[in-house]
């Protein structure tokens, strides 16, 4: 990159920030096909008859259950109970769904759907936008010349310096007071207990 002309390098960075323009949009498209299809998903009702193998299960489960009322029939005649009276098994009955059978769950398991597919997209973008600063950088640093240009561009904090993990140990002494004072939890050099009084 290093021959490239001036007007070469500022079309590229307009061409790469148009591309992540329309990348980050098509994550909007792809969300909204990802809850589309589970909600396909969710909404399956399996017919019994529509495999071979489900079919002549139900079928065995029906042939059994009239032989066993046959002979819960045939004792309690043998014991005296009137027709109307006696006891009996009901007919095999096939569920069509599993734990979306009924709405309730089927809101629980669509909020879950959706929000996973929303942090897939937010990490989606985060990709985008990365690798489009990337490109970007790449561009603008052949152009620079002089230390203190190259000095401004590495002059961005990082993220793992900006959001420093967490002390389990502070936090546990913490967790019973305030924890207004986030070093007490972040600064590893941060005193233990309270604060000093002044």
């Amino acid at each position: 990159m290093s021959g490239m002309t001036a007007k070469e390098r500022s079309e590229l960075l307009a061409l790469v920030r148009a591309r992540a323009r329309v990348a980050k949009a098509e994550t909007d498209e792809r969300a909204a096909a990802l809850v589309a299809d589970y909600e396909r998903q969710s909404a399956t009702i399996f017919p019994f008859d529509q495999d071979h193998v489900w079919k002549a299960a139900v079928q065995a489960a029906e042939d059994v259950t009239r032989e066993a009322q046959r002979q819960i029939a045939e004792r309690c005649n043998g014991l005296g109970i009137p027709p109307e009276f006696q006891p009996g098994l009901s007919e095999p009955y096939w569920y069509g769904r599993g734990e979306n059978a009924t709405a309730s769950r089927r809101a629980e398991l669509r909020k879950v759907a959706t929000t996973k597919i929303e942090a897939l997209r937010k990490a989606a973008v985060t990709q985008i936008e990365r690798k489009s600063v990337e490109l970007q950088e790449q561009l603008v640093a052949t152009a620079l010349t002089s230390d203190a240009a190259r000095a401004f561009l590495e002059a961005m904090p990082k993220v793992a310096a900006l959001m420093p993990a967490l002390d389990a140990r502070k936090l546990l002494r913490l967790r019973g007071n305030s924890c207004d004072d986030d070093e007490r939890l972040t600064d590893p050099n941060a005193h233990n207990g309270n604060h000093d009084e002044t």
